[in-house]
């Protein structure tokens, strides 16, 4: 256990040198049914009313890891999105649900309002029969990529049956064959808990670490991936480095997309939505950066 930045970073116990363990292959950070296609877009792939409080910084503006020197090439299309337009840019983002009406994402759950991008989780039935969840990617226009950075500036409603995730999906829609991360996974209820993966390619078991903080409030999710590392980071702080693991973990090779989504539990390591859970809780996106 390390306390950084005003955060408890967790060590998972056997890991050697400070660094996480590895553990079994995770689903976190997956398309809740895991069977994404090229596009990005779930096989098994949601706007509510209410509005939530704007942003209190200005996009760009947030602190995070420092960017890696840029190629000498711009990549082609866009390289952020602040949601200020009056809607979802549909060249750049896939909904979930928009492909598969009986997936267990609804595309009414995601929407753009008050100058954010909003996923939402309508419902608290324990059993989730009746509840909804969104999702998205960025898997359309300048989605995909092999290596660079993502920086993602987001904050997460309380409200336990519900898991936020920010992740990289691989564009062949294999995690097993091509590896997948989780730079941001809230699943506890109170959003008080935060989890990092690392799934290696080629069927390696995941490398994770977690912290302790208030995910209800505003931070700079990012991660950077590069040939030789993996590296995530909460603000400022570094949460997982794979070149300073102990276990070596492998690094993915081939091209990732951006995935923002909220999965409802219970299972999966979430727990049951309860009559403490709000009627909607709502993933709130400021900003999305993507650096080469």
């Amino acid at each position: 256990m390390l306390l950084v930045g005003g955060f408890v970073v967790v060590r998972l116990a056997g890991s050697g040198g400070g660094a996480p363990s590895t553990v079994a292959a995770s689903a976190a950070g997956q398309p809740g049914d895991g069977t994404t296609s090229a596009t990005g877009l779930t096989a098994g792939e949601q706007a509510a009313a209410g509005t939530s409080q704007n942003p209190s910084t200005a996009a760009g503006t947030g602190t995070g890891a420092p960017n890696p020197t840029r190629g000498a090439t711009a990549a082609a299309g866009p390289t952020s999105d602040d949601f200020t337009a009056s809607a979802l840019n549909l060249t750049m983002w896939g909904v979930y649900g928009t492909k598969a009406p009986s997936s267990s994402y609804s595309a009414g759950m995601v929407r753009v309002s008050g100058g954010e991008l909003q996923v939402l989780g309508v419902g608290k039935n324990p059993t989730a029969a009746a509840n909804l969840s969104g999702g998205l990617c960025w898997c359309g226009v300048n989605g995909n990529h092999t290596y660079g950075k993502w920086q993602v500036r987001a904050r997460f409603d309380a409200g336990s049956g519900y898991r936020q995730i920010l992740g990289l999906w691989p564009q062949s829609g294999s995690p097993a064959t091509d590896g997948s991360v989780t730079f941001a996974g809230a699943g506890d209820g109170a959003k008080k808990s935060l989890g990092v993966t690392l799934v290696p390619p080629s069927g390696g078991t995941a490398a994770r670490a977690s912290l302790t903080g208030d995910f209800t409030a505003w931070h700079v999710y990012t991660v950077d991936w590069r040939p030789t590392y993996v590296k995530m980071y909460l603000d400022s702080t570094l949460v997982y480095d794979s070149s300073a693991d102990a276990s070596h973990p492998a690094v993915p090779k081939k091209p990732q997309h951006l995935i923002i989504q909220q999965d409802k539990g219970p299972g999966n390591g979430i727990p049951a939505a309860d009559s403490t859970t709000p009627a909607q809780v709502i993933m709130h996106v400021d900003w999305v950066r993507f650096y080469s």
